[in-house]
């Protein structure tokens, strides 16, 4: 048994509702940025199940027990992805299912890992009550990126528990072999929308995907409304809501290799809701102290070039991650190198067209200084952005959604951040208009195509459809 030290917090938040539109800064005193060194607590994870809400799962408000469910079966991590090394002096607390921290919670099942915790699903013996316990590394570097992550979480959920936002529920110190580690709790949620959407066989309504947009759209207005930026938005750390009943399976479950969820992802009215979350390397957008380092793959151009650090960065992000989620295609790949870094850029300009260095020249980094040559311009040739975004989209959505896509994916990444949609006008877009059910033919799209290889622009997957004279070629970004 685990001894029990230190803080405990138990959070009571008001109740799940839609939050106020009035903008509020935060408190001045809230240390929300990480480390730059700490990655994003997601990297790395294999699936975790990482909360729950019992409440309306949908943005509408209707419940999702009275819609049909439809088993999905995904592969369980095993504890043993976790590596012996990361047990050393500094590293993880030794946990097995059975094993009760702090007094209170007893551990049923491991959900995953990041670069800094281990993730488990666990029940509080008084109550009942799940839920996802995040138990961090023991060195000071990480318990130092815990403690911002949960000031972060208090200061999101200050005023109101957004629905679309992951419910932070408390935390407490815990002293496994004299070591001190932070156990952060939250709600159990499904699957990532990355598993469910790319792995899954399964067509998608594309009134599910707008829908799906739609509410993180909400999520990302609401933090930037309160100064706080999440800069890691990607589909690993958008989870899918599953209901009490379908936790408690799982709970309950002897199936150590796979976990069923239960969802309705295919039909026209579905009621999925998704929630982000993992906002440890999220900041306040007045920070300067702390440089994270976003997801390479989803990464803004002014985040590599530049000591800027805005709004705009989480808008980038959202229009990579609404090309991926509507295609199954990433717009741009990305190694895991600092190298990379600039033959990432190169991949940039190929696929999204020439870079300006004019724009990124008030704050830029030293190393990147010379990097744009002579013609102050990172330029790979004029790509058709829209011919090849509208042909991507075509494979899932009919033709005008396809044209209305590429239109909205594109505004959300300009390379100058001011000319990006912010998440309130991306909110207004017509292409997030819920279909007519009748326009859309399901059984005409194919379940999944291809990932192209690594390195390879998602461009050179498609182009203008021949003969398509209401696709017209743009002309991409000017160095001039």
């Amino acid at each position: 048994m685990s001894k029990r030290i230190g803080l405990h917090t138990d959070t009571n938040y008001p109740e799940t509702r839609e939050p106020s539109p009035k903008r509020s800064r935060p408190d001045p005193s809230a240390e929300s940025g990480l480390n730059p060194d700490v990655p994003s607590t997601s990297a790395g994870i294999t699936e975790p199940l990482s909360t729950v809400t019992p409440q309306s799962t949908s943005d509408e408000g209707s419940t999702q027990s009275a819609l049909p469910m439809k088993s999905y079966n995904m592969r369980a991590p095993p504890i043993s992805s976790i590596s012996k090394e990361v047990y050393d002096k500094g590293g993880l607390p030794r946990i097995e299912p059975g094993k009760v921290l702090n007094d209170e919670y007893t551990v049923l099942r491991f959900l995953g890992r990041g670069t800094y915790s281990s993730i488990w699903l666990s029940k509080k013996n008084d109550s009942g009550e799940y839920n996802a316990m995040k138990i961090t590394r023991s060195a000071s570097l990480y318990r130092t990126a815990a403690e911002r992550e949960i000031e972060t979480m208090r200061l999101i959920q200050k005023e109101v528990q957004h629905k679309n936002i992951v419910k932070y529920l408390g935390d407490f110190e815990m002293l496994e072999n004299e070591m001190k580690h932070h156990a952060l709790r939250f709600e159990v949620l499904g699957p990532t929308v990355d598993k469910v959407f790319h792995q899954s066989q399964q067509t998608f309504h594309p009134n599910v995907l707008k829908s799906v947009i739609r509410q993180l759209l909400e999520a990302v207005k609401y933090i930037h409304g309160i100064n706080v930026v999440h800069m890691d938005i990607k589909p690993n750390n958008v989870m899918i809501v599953i209901s009490e009943e379908n936790i408690r399976e799982i709970a309950n479950s002897k199936n150590v290799e796979s976990t069923d969820y239960r969802m309705d992802l295919t039909s026209a009215d579905s009621k999925i809701t998704v929630k982000l979350g993992d906002f440890g390397i999220a900041f306040d957008k007045g920070s300067s102290v702390h440089r994270p380092r976003p997801t390479c793959t989803y990464r803004a151009p002014e985040s590599f070039l530049t000591t800027t650090i805005d709004f705009p960065i989480d808008m980038w992000s959202m229009g990579c991650m609404i090309h991926k989620i509507v295609t199954r295609h990433s717009v741009l790949k990305c190694g895991e190198t600092e190298e990379h870094e600039k033959t990432h850029l190169l991949n940039m300009a190929e696929t999204l067209g020439p870079i300006p260095g004019a724009l990124f020249q008030n704050s830029q980094r030293p190393e990147y200084n010379d990097y744009f040559g002579v013609k102050d311009c990172i330029d790979r040739g004029t790509p058709d952005v829209h011919g090849n975004f509208v042909k991507a989209a075509s494979e899932y959505l009919n033709h005008e959604d396809a044209l209305s896509f590429s239109e909205f994916t594109r505004r959300c990444l300009k390379y100058d951040p001011k000319e990006r949609l912010t998440a309130a006008e991306a909110l207004d877009d017509k292409f997030l208009v819920p279909n007519e059910v009748d326009l859309v033919h399901e059984n005409e799209i194919p379940p999944h195509p291809t990932e192209p290889a690594v390195g390879q622009p998602a461009a050179s997957q498609s182009s203008a459809t021949p003969g398509d004279t209401s696709v017209q070629k743009e002309s991409s970004t000017s160095c001039q």
